[in-house]
């Protein structure tokens, strides 16, 4: 059965114990609402990808700090500077795997993000630093800006639904990092403008 909870911290407890017991988490975040789970597990992968409607796209993670990043991908020393200034932040990068995730598909490159939320960072810090979290929707169809639009997706095959209030934002702009450059694979909430000044500082 599902739950209707408000994003608050003393509700935390319950979403950690959902995650823990690989269930589906529906959460605000700082541009859409997210859809997530436990990303090391498999068959929470294969739940939320058969709740997207799709096979084709690795499910981008939620991660609390640089850390924690550090532990699953590889982060060239030459772009930690515009990462540091660029997250928290609306902004995704695709980084090379350190680990074999089921989140990536088991691919060798993984879509990051630490979101700018202060209240969703303190809940991936204590579930342990890493969330998945894709857009709250059905592919093809338009991300979730508040909780009766996720819950019209996905009623009560999610165990949790976090109600953080509307939220504004388009989805995060997805970058890649190669080489001495950058390639942005989607234009969303943040503009190629804004990354090319950030980027120019430091590369």
């Amino acid at each position: 059965m599902m739950r209707i909870l408000p994003f608050r911290r003393d509700f935390f407890n319950i979403g950690i114990k959902a995650y823990n017991e690989n269930k589906i988490i529906v959460f605000p975040t700082d541009t859409v609402y997210g859809l997530g789970g436990n990303p090391f597990n498999s068959v929470v992968v294969e739940r939320i990808l058969d709740l997207k409607g799709r096979r084709d796209k690795p499910l981008p993670i939620l991660v609390s700090s640089l850390e924690k990043i550090y532990k699953i991908a590889h982060v060239d020393d030459k772009f930690v500077g515009f990462l540091k200034e660029i997250w928290p932040g609306k902004i995704t990068v695709i980084l090379p795997s350190r680990v074999k995730l089921p989140a990536a598909l088991y691919g060798q490159a993984v879509g990051i993000r630490i979101p700018g939320d202060k209240t969703l960072l303190a809940f991936i810090e204590e579930i342990g630093g890493y969330l998945i979290g894709t857009s709250s929707n059905i592919s093809g169809l338009p991300p979730a800006v508040n909780i009766n639009e996720s819950i019209k997706y996905f009623g009560d095959k999610v165990a949790i639904y976090y109600d953080g209030g509307p939220r504004k934002s388009k989805s995060s702009t997805v970058i890649k990092l190669s080489g001495d450059a950058y390639e942005v694979l989607r234009f969303g909430a943040v503009s190629k403008s804004y990354i090319d000044k950030v980027f120019e500082k430091y590369i």
